[in-house]
């Protein structure tokens, strides 16, 4: 498939599957990074594009998006790397497959290239999360109907903060810990019942202030105390910079 005549890297399954906390009515969402084409890097336009389907939603991003958004640390970008269902396109140059095996197998000091943004980037996606749990979107109202409040919304603000907490406990060693649930995991079972709405709204704010303290008190400042690897960052930039180099300028230019 072929993006508005991009062709595409790599997709990725984000959300619930993830994290084991999907159940049978959960979505799913892809991100799809695409190639710029010679026009792209010429008149300097970054595409990008939300696909909704039947069975799967993509939502679709330039390449050259990648090594910014992992040095902003947003968590649901970093997410990519662990997907579970990761489709990388067959028809890459081998030297292209060969960076982006790199760029998999260096997942680890990515994740954990710029702390102080990723403490700040979950903070700001708790906050947004709370603010819509009477609002909800056209995939969750019937959950307000329902339970008075955006439970899938609620769940999601609970676990954003709960990964702070494994993310620092691995000593961020171990990003997909920080992320995936084991099944007889206790906090799973209370994340999974908030989404179902046995807790109310009171109970959830409970738990949820708790937690915020509790994050605030004992991990704020070791996240915020953490220089920034620049060194990884500059060597993700410089594999992007190659495979752009690989799949859109010399193959535009007739040297695949």
């Amino acid at each position: 498939m072929e993006f508005e005549g991009r062709k595409k890297l790599f997709s990725a399954i984000i959300g619930s599957c993830n994290y084991n906390l999907n159940v049978k009515s959960s979505d799913k969402d892809y991100k799809v990074f695409v190639i710029p084409t010679f026009d792209d890097l010429y008149f300097g336009k970054k595409f990008k594009k939300f696909y909704a389907g039947d069975l799967e939603d993509l939502d679709c991003h330039d390449m050259r998006k990648i090594s910014d958004l992992l040095w902003k640390s947003n968590p649901n970008f970093i997410e990519v790397l662990y997907s579970k269902d990761l489709r990388i396109n067959n028809n890459l140059s081998n030297e292209t497959k060969d960076i982006l095996r790199n760029i998999f197998k260096n997942r680890d000091e990515f994740a954990k290239m710029n702390l102080p943004y990723l403490y700040k980037a979950c903070i700001s996606i708790y906050l947004e999360s709370v603010k819509t749990l009477d609002v909800g979107t056209k995939h969750t109202k019937y959950l307000i109907d329902k339970y008075g409040y955006d439970t899938k919304q609620a769940m999601y603000s609970i676990r954003i903060l709960d990964f702070l907490r494994r993310f620092a406990n691995s000593n961020f060693n171990d990003f997909e810990f920080a992320i995936r649930y084991d099944d007889n995991d206790d906090f799973r079972e209370l994340l999974l019942d908030i989404r179902n709405g046995l807790y109310s709204k009171a109970q959830y704010t409970n738990i949820a202030t708790n937690l915020l303290n509790e994050i605030e008190r004992d991990f704020k400042d070791i996240y915020l105390n953490q220089t920034p690897n620049e060194k990884a960052n500059i060597s993700l930039i410089n594999m992007i910079k190659r495979i752009i180099k690989i799949e859109a300028i010399e193959v535009d230019n007739g040297k695949e």
